[in-house]
């Protein structure tokens, strides 16, 4: 695909310009781009074969490269924006975060942040909140460089690892498998098994108990509402109940089955206690519907 100019990210100046500023955007020519990431490795090398006593002379690779740049360096255009960085340490206990179904312990928060002046000369300050995370698969003080505080879910503290039923349904609804995140790649989806993830990681979610602290035989009502929606004919979701459910479905088979296969998944990741799930809708439309869905029964396993 030919390119005519490509705009490239930053994080510390070349050795070319003043070390006291940061160019965080380059907009530069892609071949002229090409050869200035050239002439900066080939002067590494250089330096290389200095150390290790090569015959190849350090001078004379020096005035290629250089000639090369000189000749294009008119052509590169710069833009400057004074940024500035910060890294704010937590105290423990640390909290687990959770974002597009990835979970951590938030240790810190790398701040980057901007002032300028806008086209009527007025002050602004612009500033990105990156979490600095740990879990048991990547090293300690790994940046989430692609998700802002703002898009963060605080799970619980690592003191007390648990979340209850509802934290555990808000988070899915987060990220439902629907039509725009799936196909317009807005964005990841989970779905319960998302709770084997948790627990791998020591987060328990912590079920409902009666008043004598034990756990009884409950049965959750999950209060549905169907409706059209632009992407399919109709679009079923539950009203904040213990349970998320959302499903897109073109006819009415096809929410029948998408509903009992999603109530069977609940019935799988907490196969560990004694429950039940029965679907009410207002909509006197479904009633035959949700009944046939309440009189299916569940897959044991």
């Amino acid at each position: 695909q030919k390119r005519d100019s490509v705009t490239c990210d930053f994080v510390t100046l070349s050795t070319f310009h003043n070390p006291s500023k940061t160019a965080s955007y380059y907009n530069i020519n892609y071949i002229i781009f090409k050869y200035y990431i050239i002439l900066i490795i080939s002067l590494d090398f250089v330096n290389l074969l200095n150390v290790t006593k090569s015959k190849v002379t350090k001078s004379r690779l020096s005035e290629i490269f250089s000639e090369i740049f000189t000749i294009f360096a008119p052509n590169i255009k710069l833009r400057y924006k004074d940024m500035e960085t910060q890294i704010l340490n937590l105290k423990e206990p640390y909290e687990y975060i959770c974002c597009n179904g990835r979970v951590a312990l938030h240790i810190a928060t790398l701040i980057v942040y901007e002032a300028k002046t806008n086209e009527d000369g007025e002050y602004e300050l612009e500033t990105h909140s990156h979490p600095v995370v740990r879990n048991f698969s990547t090293p300690s003080g790994t940046v989430w460089n692609k998700a802002e505080l703002r898009d963060c879910d605080i799970l619980c503290r690592e003191d007390n690892p648990q979340i209850s039923l509802r934290k555990f349904r808000q988070i899915l609804s987060r990220y439902p498998e629907s039509y725009e995140n799936v196909y317009e790649g807005k964005g990841e989806s989970i779905n319960p098994v998302w709770k084997k993830d948790l627990e791998d990681i020591g987060i328990k979610i912590a079920w409902p108990v009666g008043d004598d602290g034990q756990e009884h035989f409950k049965e959750f009502e999950v209060r549905l509402e169907v409706k059209p929606d632009k992407h399919c004919p109709y679009l079923c979701t539950d009203r904040w109940t213990e349970f998320f459910f959302y499903v897109e479905a073109d006819d009415l088979d096809e929410l029948k089955a998408q509903l009992i296969h999603k109530r069977d998944w609940y019935y799988y990741v907490f196969k560990e206690h004694d429950f039940a799930i029965r679907f009410t809708c207002d909509d006197k439309r479904y009633e035959s519907l949700i009944k046939e869905v309440n009189d299916t029964k569940a897959e044991k396993y």
